[in-house]
């Protein structure tokens, strides 16, 4: 058997495992960085004419010249393995200068620089002296990602178009426990972010806002049982995509540990952050070549820990609307009484009156005697989101992507005993090498990024498994229809009746607020918006004397 031929062929199958994608190749770089000390790292990515370029500069402690020859071989690693690193295998640079045409490493201590150049994982050159930019760090550089592997270069491009979002999470992943490190990315040459670790609760906020753009509220939390303990923040009514888990420094993707914190949390979506602390387990480190943690050794701790910092959290949520007081009552006027006691539904919202709009915020109209305040903004949000329901709950409009989801047997077994639930929502999948494809979604989620999709599927069924959906035909009312709907597509309408709905601060003219009020009476839950607000509140009873 000739072991020359087949080697090469064994290298590729096992770098396609550790580097999956081009974001891993930027995140095992980034991670290097970070382990050699550096405080500044610069990526740039390029993608052009179907080759993915990759290059990252940072200003760490360098690599020896004498190393870098040994640099492209496997379970080969030049860190001190005594202190708590992000890798210790020696097998990321390896994994990716096997996939990629060449790579190029400049390294520099101390002034000096030396430049060494790699085909596949060998390299061609010794090193050689050249010039470089301050006092020391590493240069790399990866050319045509991908380019040893040509059916794997086909997917490039799907994967360039969500590559922003991915090297959010990663770098996110990446800095989130480790202050004081800067991190800008390029994109074919234009700034996407610049993100800093400040430390604390407000590095993770200002990560927050630099990486995903929220701007909501947070809170600090801890928690700790025997030899576990939790810090972390948490908030609420944020996109999925802000969930986190860190074991000792890693990331962790436990399923479980997430649907328990969203069992918790008493709704769809919260933003949470934690920083789980434990005694240091072997096979935890050793679950991934990604370097996550899967199942944690001591699960159930940290389950219960989680689950007690987040029911501390909202009974102190809970207490503080209790706690609010009240306006103080103005007394009783002979022309007006209290009109708590109303009952407002559609039909009686078609009888009102418009009376003037206040503050431009507020649509006052009146209601066989009593005054109705009605928020403009929640209004329109309702008649766009019911618009949007019927819509989309007739829709076959679908779009071609490619979102591969890493499966077990049991989520395999999922998929094929709800093939037709899927597919009369637009989401149609097909198996590949172990793997679940979709390669067909609603339109309606067409912008949103493969992790949102992905996490979107894998809630659907564990919502038909689980019965909180209805696995059969939904008929052919929208109302009933929407209620089966995917959560995914709940959470993207939401959004877009909120973003499109009329503002506080608009002015609008008589005959608007007319046909304001006419759409709402024709809403089948002309009450509440589409985040459940109430869309209007009766002030008084109008007394005619």
């Amino acid at each position: 058997m000739d072991h020359g031929r087949i080697r090469p062929v064994s290298d590729a199958i096992r770098s396609g495992i550790v580097v999956v994608d081009g974001t891993d190749v930027v995140r095992e770089l980034l991670e290097n960085s970070i382990d050699s000390g550096a405080s500044q790292v610069a990526i740039s990515v390029a993608f052009e004419n179907g080759c993915l370029d990759i290059e990252l500069a940072d200003n760490g402690t360098g690599v020896d010249p004498n190393d870098l020859a040994a640099m492209g071989r496997r379970h080969w690693t030049s860190k001190d393995l005594g202190e708590s690193k992000f890798g210790f295998r020696g097998e990321s640079l390896h994994a990716i200068m096997g996939l990629c045409t060449r790579t190029e490493i400049v390294t520099g201590r101390y002034g000096c620089a030396w430049k060494m150049h790699y085909i596949g994982t060998t390299a061609r050159e010794k090193p050689r002296q050249c010039a470089i930019d301050g006092a020391g760090g590493t240069l790399v550089r990866v050319f045509d990602v991908f380019g040893r592997l040509p059916v794997r270069k086909h997917q490039l491009a799907a994967e360039w178009r969500e590559m922003t979002a991915k090297l959010s999470r990663a770098v996110f992943s990446a800095l989130v426990m480790r202050p004081g490190v800067t991190v800008t990315l390029e994109r074919n040459g234009v700034r996407v972010f610049s993100a800093l670790n400040e430390g604390g609760v407000a590095g993770i906020v200002g990560l927050l806002k630099e990486l995903y753009g929220l701007r909501d509220v947070v809170e600090p939390v801890k928690a700790s049982f025997e030899d576990v303990n939790v810090t972390g923040v948490l908030g609420a009514d944020v996109a999925k995509k802000c969930q986190f888990l860190f074991l000792n420094g890693r990331l962790l993707e436990n399923r479980s540990l997430h649907r328990a914190i969203s069992l918790q949390l008493g709704r769809q979506s919260g933003l949470y952050v934690f920083d789980i602390r434990t005694p240091l387990e072997e096979s935890d480190l050793l679950q991934s070549p990604s370097k996550k943690v899967f199942s944690p050794v001591l699960f159930d701790k940290i389950k219960a820990v989680l689950e007690e910092v987040v029911r501390r959290w909202n009974d102190r949520d809970r207490s503080g609307r209790v706690q609010k007081k009240g306006r103080p009552s103005l007394g009783l006027s002979r022309f007006f009484s209290p009109a708590s006691n109303v009952v407002l539904d559609g039909p009686s919202i078609g009888r009102s009156h418009v009376v003037a709009q206040m503050e431009s915020r507020f649509v006052l109209v009146r209601i066989d005697g009593v005054l109705v305040a009605l928020d403009q903004h929640a209004c329109d949000e309702r008649v766009r989101v019911e618009a949007l329901y019927r819509q989309w709950t007739a829709s076959t409009h679908t779009v071609a992507v490619h979102i591969e989801i890493p499966v077990d047997a049991g989520e395999m077994e999922r998929f094929a005993r709800f093939s037709g639930e899927l597919s009369r929502w637009g989401i149609r999948c097909r198996h590949e090498n172990g793997l679940v494809v979709v390669h067909e979604i609603l339109a309606l989620v067409a912008d949103k990024d493969a992790l949102f999709v992905r996490n979107g599927v894998l809630q659907f069924l564990d919502d038909l498994a689980s019965k909180r959906k209805r696995s059969g035909p939904s008929g052919g009312d929208w109302w009933v229809a929407a209620t089966e709907m995917p959560e995914m597509y709940h959470e993207k309408i939401r959004s877009q009746a909120c973003r499109e709905a009329i503002r506080f601060g608009k002015t609008l003219d008589r005959d608007s607020q007319r046909r304001l009020v006419a759409a709402l009476a024709l809403c089948k839950d002309p009450l509440h918006c589409a985040h459940g607000r109430p869309t209007c509140v009766p002030l008084i009873r109008w007394l005619d004397k």
